[in-house]
């Protein structure tokens, strides 16, 4: 099943809400050095949103996230990645 995130489009929207740039978004999804352009592949419909990488932004845009759950929800993404 995909997550609604998958979608270039709400990839995008979801970023900007968190007001990260591109190259902030790789960075925080701990995607390399490379992550910026990761990103930009994933908004413009070139690659596919990782799965693991939509769960981790739809946790970090959820308003009922408490701080420390958020952090963990970082750490849960850093071992699957």
């Amino acid at each position: 099943m995909r997550h609604y995130l998958q979608s270039p489009h709400k990839f995008r929207a979801a970023r900007l809400s968190l007001k990260l740039s591109e190259r902030a978004m790789g960075a925080a999804l701990h995607l390399g050095k490379g992550g910026g352009r990761t990103v930009r592949r994933w908004e413009s419909g070139e690659s596919e949103v990782s799965g693991p990488a939509a769960v981790a932004v739809s946790l970090w845009l959820d308003p009922r996230m408490a701080p420390h759950t958020r952090e963990a929800a970082i750490a849960v993404w850093r071992l699957a990645s």
